[in-house]
């Protein structure tokens, strides 16, 4: 096992918990995606998994990362890890490279203080995992600055320096942003063919469930800082348990959507030091019920053992209409064909280990 969380918070200086009770389990090669709209607590989380959190916020629970434990570690325990073990993708690439330093420069870092690579190994090996993400004329990228590249061969640069050391976890947080459909495309592609060339496990961190859809067997959705449901990715999107895991799905745009109105989700989402009562999506909750505003409810198992939801509401998934099914099968890529509104068949889930093993 490569990483074991249970139970992970993480709690400001004054004591308010911003995350709560997030718990999974990862296996070489799975692919675990975190959804939920911003300040859901999904960055947060990856900061803990690899001991970066800010200061003034403390980590608490369990987090094991290949057999070390992060939460209450040492700085001097955790730079070993860092780019070896796991290595994070950032979301802007732009301000993650550092701009006085020559990407090559940047590429070399890891290389050099975990492999110990000098002379011509090191630019060797800096020219090959440029070549590994496809950039073109590596040596002339490697003498370049972050400013003089394209967005999108910055987020491959990126890519680069993450997995030069062939770390074990890749956590990649919200890669795509900011980039056009056809580089976003790009680089999803890239991720799934390293990914699945080195056995890299993934935990990708994003609001965009068509990358959830391409990129992830396991989901897990979090909302004001907690998880809300849990389930393989087909689960997600054909049978949903949560309210908020339906209105995301229902939110999703795709150009089968044109002149059919989308049904965003009423209202924003609270502030993580001063929650509602009871459930804390229950001021935008569809389906609220008085026990919802008063009683936190539990993460457990909806219908199959790994199928989890934080919600009140009977174990049947919630339906969807025919044309938010069309929308969303287009959107998804899924195919619809022996797909219902209900609970998926346990035979098409996309990994028969059932990967990514969420516990309550």
């Amino acid at each position: 096992m490569i990483l074991d969380v249970q139970n992970l918070g993480v709690t400001a200086r004054d004591g308010s918990p911003l995350v709560s009770d997030v718990s999974f389990r990862l296996e070489p090669g799975e692919r675990l995606s975190l959804i939920g709209e911003s300040g859901s607590g999904k960055s947060l989380t990856s900061f803990a998994i690899t001991g970066l959190l800010p200061d003034g916020l403390t980590a608490t629970g369990s987090v094991e990362l290949a057999n070390v434990q992060v939460v209450g570690a040492k700085e001097r325990a955790l730079v070993p890890l860092r780019g070896r073990t796991a290595s994070t993708v950032f979301q802007e690439p732009l301000t993650a490279l550092d701009p006085l330093m020559r990407l090559g420069a940047q590429v070399a870092e890891p290389l050099r203080r975990h492999l110990g690579l000098r002379g011509a190994a090191l630019r060797d090996a800096v020219h090959a995992a440029l070549e590994e993400v496809r950039l073109p004329d590596p040596e002339r990228i490697a003498r370049a600055y972050p400013h003089e590249i394209s967005g999108g061969q910055r987020q491959r640069v990126a890519i680069a320096a993450a997995l030069a050391c062939r770390p074990q976890l890749l956590i990649a947080d919200e890669p795509t942003t900011a980039l056009d459909v056809t580089v976003q495309a790009q680089i999803l592609d890239l991720i799934q063919r390293l990914q699945r060339e080195f056995e890299t496990a993934v935990i990708m961190i994003t609001h965009d469930l068509g990358v959830v859809a391409e990129l992830a067997d396991q989901v897990l959705v979090m909302y004001a800082g907690k998880p809300v449901e849990v389930a393989d990715s087909r689960t997600i999107y054909y049978g949903p348990h949560h309210p908020y895991t339906k209105g995301l799905i229902e939110s999703i745009p795709s150009a089968s959507s044109i002149g059919h109105q989308l049904r965003p989700i009423t209202g924003q989402p609270p502030s993580l030091i001063n929650l509602p009562r009871g459930c804390s999506f229950h001021p935008r909750c569809p389906y609220v019920m008085p026990q919802c505003r008063s009683d936190i409810p539990p993460l457990e198992p909806i219908g199959a053992a790994e199928h989890l939801s934080a919600c009140f509401l009977p174990e049947t998934a919630l339906g969807f209409s025919e044309e938010s099914e069309r929308l969303r099968g287009a959107a998804a890529g899924v195919p619809l064909a022996g797909a219902s509104a209900g609970a998926a068949d346990a035979e098409t889930t996309n990994s028969p280990s059932a990967t990514g093993r969420a516990s309550a």
